[in-house]
């Protein structure tokens, strides 16, 4: 018995790290989101993928005013990491895809970026109306978004993320 779990125990110490990043949608930002990760393997040349398609509220990114947008409009602005991405990303209005191209993310390393993001009946949106959409990482599998407007995608071991 003592053997198995010393095996158990080597067994899950020999076990890669796995490198989570949490995409997060905020409201405060004037709408916006967070990428952040959560391990201590850095990110190198990945794409982030937010895609609103599949959301409860059929959320969509308010560039220009007018149409699809009810109230502000709002072009993308990086609040935070913009050294890590290789380039500020282009969003068109009425567009529910944000791509995002990162360079190097370092372990706890975070970008926060701000985008109006309307849904078809509001101008404003929230948490649980981004909830059914889904976030990806370059190789990664879709992970969705929670009515707290979290996703938490898997990335694989340090090896496989750099």
């Amino acid at each position: 018995m003592k053997r198995i779990v010393i095996s158990t125990l080597l067994l899950l110490l020999a076990s890669p790290a796995v490198a989570d990043v949490e995409v997060q949608f905020h409201a405060e930002y004037n709408d916006g989101f967070s990428i952040t990760n959560l391990n201590g393997c850095p990110l190198t040349d990945v794409e982030v993928e937010i895609n609103m398609t599949t959301s409860v509220g059929t959320l969509v990114f308010d560039t220009f005013p007018g149409p699809p947008g009810l109230n502000q409009s709002q072009s993308l602005r990086i609040l935070s990491g913009g050294d890590f991405l290789a380039q500020t990303p282009a969003v068109r209005d009425g567009s529910q895809t944000l791509i995002l191209n990162i360079k190097e993310l370092p372990s706890d390393g975070m970008i926060i970026v701000a985008l109006d993001t309307d849904s078809k009946h509001s101008a404003w949106s929230n948490t649980e109306e981004i909830k059914g959409g889904f976030a990806k990482i370059t190789d990664s599998e879709l992970t969705v978004f929670n009515n707290k407007g979290t996703a938490l995608v898997p990335t694989g071991n340090c090896s496989e993320v750099s």
